[in-house]
């Protein structure tokens, strides 16, 4: 039941494109950040954002940088294939690959 008032009140909010461009965003950037964690990727969220949407840089974890450049790089690559109803296979996410 709670599920179900949960959904409802999720229905009734308004979504516009700002919104879902920003869950979008928020969504791609903690899946980088878990992805790349299961790795052994030590940047928070803040520092992917940072990383990601500010171009910032951390000296100390150049590795952790580049494995979340390019997770995300992939990510977004993959999502335009998606929208244009391409079949995302593993020769494609290959290809994705920097």
């Amino acid at each position: 039941m709670r599920i179900e008032v949960a959904k409802e009140k999720v229905a009734l909010l308004p979504v516009n494109p700002t919104v879902l461009d920003t869950l979008r965003e928020t969504a791609k950037l903690y899946t980088t950040r878990y992805s790349t964690m299961i790795e052994g990727n030590q940047l928070k969220p803040e520092g992917i954002k940072e990383v990601i949407q500010l171009q910032g840089h951390f000296h100390d974890r150049k590795r952790d940088e580049h494995e979340v450049k390019g997770y995300y790089t992939i990510l977004a690559q993959l999502e335009q294939y998606a929208a244009q109803n391409h079949p995302v296979t593993e020769k494609l996410f290959k290809l994705c690959m920097p």
